[in-house]
């Protein structure tokens, strides 16, 4: 059977969360919060990069955005179909 381009995405998108699930239960993976430092950083860079744009450039990157929520939208949808058609009946109808 084959699958879309979004359906292998997001196949590839699951595999790679459960490998990352499966590092930080082993231990070999730690997620942590950024220190207050790191966010101050982070927050001075992107404030500067900011500052730099062109408005050509800004609105470029409210269009990149625009079309990057889109696409995660699309992929939740697809996931959430994914689910429901990969679970038993008897889950689904309680």
């Amino acid at each position: 059977m084959t699958n879309n381009p979004e359906e292998r995405a997001a196949k590839a998108r699951l595999a790679k969360l459960t490998l990352i699930r499966e590092q930080v239960r082993s231990g070999e993976l730690v997620i942590r919060q950024m220190t207050r430092g790191e966010r101050q950083k982070w927050a001075e860079q992107h404030a500067s990069v900011e500052a730099n744009l062109t408005p050509a450039e800004r609105r470029s990157r409210e269009a990149t955005l625009k079309t990057r929520r889109k696409t995660e939208a699309r992929r939740l949808q697809l996931e959430e179909r994914t689910r429901q058609v990969d679970m038993p009946t008897d889950v689904v109808n309680g």
